[in-house]
């Protein structure tokens, strides 16, 4: 699906060097197939959707790495204190009831030096397709699972006490311009700093 569209495998084979990881909003573990199975030793994705739940179960029992599928929700994940290497975050941020909450879940529960890895879509910074988006946005969230085209997912993510150590941008064409433009990157537990200067500094 569009997950591959819009590289998500950069992101997730930053990952790959580290051991644990933990995805929230896994969905159906469409990421899978971008984790090294030599660098990666366990993953557990966390998704409240049972039918994504199964369709993740499925997957993970044809790959190569140990992976738990298990239900929970990004503002109260069912993982332990410092469990993680790396979380990942790959277009869940849209959707969550609170993203500042789901991102300091992911904060609590990296083991010291750990990062966050995310790929989000953001709000266009062009004056005419941000008031196309917040025109479409109730609509669209009512029919594509609550997904919001009108959040900022950096600020976010600097909000939740991470530093941004490298973030890469990009603009969705075709039929996924409604979505905007495209985040990726690989964020620290830090001292915030602000994130239009990061962004500005990064793209």
């Amino acid at each position: 699906m569009w997950r591959s569209r819009v590289r998500f495998h950069a992101p997730a084979r930053a990952a790959a060097r580290n051991r644990a990881v933990v995805e929230i909003g896994a969905g159906s573990l469409a990421s899978l197939p971008f984790y090294d199975p030599a660098r990666v030793r366990t993953i557990r994705a966390i998704e409240p959707d049972p039918v994504m739940r199964a369709l993740a179960a499925r997957r993970a029992r044809r790959g190569e790495l140990a992976v738990t599928v298990e239900d929970g929700c990004a503002e109260a994940l069912p993982v332990g204190d410092g469990c993680a290497d790396t979380v990942v975050v790959a277009y869940v941020l849209c959707s969550v009831a609170d993203p500042v909450a789901a991102l300091r879940e992911a904060a609590r529960v990296l083991a010291p030096g750990g990062q966050l890895v995310f790929a989000e879509h953001a709000a266009s910074d062009g004056p005419v397709a941000a008031r196309l988006q917040r025109g479409l946005d109730p609509f669209w969230r009512r029919f594509v699972g609550g997904c919001s085209l009108v959040r900022d997912p950096l600020a976010a993510v600097v909000n939740a006490g991470f530093t941004l150590r490298r973030c890469e941008t990009g603009v969705f064409t075709g039929a996924l311009a409604a979505l905007g433009r495209h985040l990726g990157g690989i964020a620290e537990i830090g001292l915030a700093t602000s994130a239009g200067d990061t962004d500005a500094g990064m793209r």
